[in-house]
């Protein structure tokens, strides 16, 4: 599987990579996605749902 990789750090971008893994920091916030996988357990709190946790990032989740 392709996939582009982007941190604050290092860019890779793969020609023609369905997938982007990258930071929380350099998410394309423009770009609605089906699914975000977020590797940030200590911004989920047993108070708030991931949704609301994944929206106050900015992430747009695509609705089916």
């Amino acid at each position: 599987m392709s996939c582009t990789y982007i941190t604050g750090q290092e860019k890779k971008i793969v020609p023609f990579a369905q997938h982007v893994a990258c930071t929380v920091e350099m998410a394309n916030l423009d770009n609605p996605v089906d699914v975000a996988v977020v590797d940030e357990i200590h911004l989920i709190g047993a108070r708030s749902s991931c949704r609301e946790k994944i929206s106050t990032l900015g992430i747009s989740m695509q609705k089916k």
